[in-house]
């Protein structure tokens, strides 16, 4: 399997410990911000560090469960969570989850898992990067696409009840990207809220936290009986990622809705570009880049979390 391919040291080095605290600094910080788990820089760089497919993925969920319920309860002190739709997107996302970690799993088996994990991100995550840069009105009012089909659910966060078939949907396809590529789910989430759900930014990124806690700890959960969570590694992210999350749930009660529709277009295309570097054979260049986008990305957050007078909690 994968997981022997690790060249890391196990436990890592002082230095490298120091390393992984730093990186999970910077994405306790994004993913309070972004909502989507910071499984989008941890498992590539784990990756690009040594780690074989499964266990990168596995760490990362590790890592993705814990910040996320810290993510969840700063979030909830300012009364951004909806519960009800969170609970409703983490049932969900626990089956998708089970699915993409069989489906990578057969995929390592046959020598395929990395190259399949890194070639989906690159795709999804440039999708995701050209679309926050449409116009608003090229997404149809209200910056997205409502979808009213029965049976319909009455959340708090949006003004009309939403789709179940919506919620189910999103869930899903959240998991199975969250079981297969290490991520937490939001990268799905997120725009699915705003876009289909007609829930506003901010309660979309704390929602979110709420399913990616769930397929965090349900993939750490499978990941870990299977061997694939460096448990070491995953500490030293977790330990630093209690530093950036504070600041990142701060940041997003700053954030107008355009600026945050920037900086998540930034983050995808960021990220696309570091991984397309690494397939086409430069590992260096693109953990450098991976790198160099999120401490960017966490500069141009800052500021908001450091300003005095945060926005109210608007929905």
């Amino acid at each position: 399997m994968a997981c022997c391919r690790r060249m890391l040291p196990d436990p890592p080095t002082v230095a490298q410990g120091a390393a992984f605290a730093g990186l999970g600094a910077v994405a306790g910080l994004l993913s309070a911000f972004f909502g989507i788990g910071g499984g989008w820089i941890v498992t590539p760089v784990l990756m690009l560090a040594g780690l074989g497919a499964p266990e990168a993925v596995g760490t990362g969920m590790a890592f993705l469960a814990v910040t996320a319920l810290a993510g969840v309860a700063r979030h909830a002190r300012h009364g951004g969570v909806d519960l009800r739709l969170g609970a409703a997107l983490g049932v969900a996302l626990v089956g998708g989850v089970e699915a993409g970690r069989r489906i990578l799993l057969r995929l390592d088996g046959a020598g395929w898992g990395e190259a399949a994990v890194q070639w989906t991100l690159l795709a999804w995550m440039a999708g995701l990067g050209a679309a926050a840069f449409r116009p608003a009105a090229a997404r149809g009012p209200g910056g997205g696409m409502r979808i009213a089909w029965p049976p319909r659910l009455v959340v708090r966060s949006a003004a009309e009840p939403v789709s179940v078939w919506v919620i189910a949907g999103a869930g899903l396809l959240a998991g199975a990207m969250g079981g297969l590529l290490g991520l937490g789910g939001g990268m799905v989430l997120v725009p699915a809220m705003i876009g289909l759900m007609g829930v506003g930014h901010r309660a979309a990124v704390a929602t979110s936290l709420v399913g990616v806690s769930a397929a965090g700890l349900w993939g750490a959960t499978g990941y870990g009986l299977g061997g694939h969570v460096a448990f070491p590694v995953a500490a030293c992210l977790v330990a630093g990622s209690l530093a950036g999350v504070p600041l990142g749930v701060r940041a997003c009660r700053a954030a107008g809705v355009a600026g945050f529709r920037r900086l998540f277009g930034a983050m995808m295309i960021l990220a696309a570009a570091s991984l397309g570097l690494a397939r086409a054979g430069w590992p260096a260049a693109s953990l450098a880049g991976m790198l160099l986008s999120a401490g960017a990305l966490a500069a141009a957050i800052l500021p908001r979390a450091l300003s005095r007078r945060p926005r109210g909690d608007a929905m």
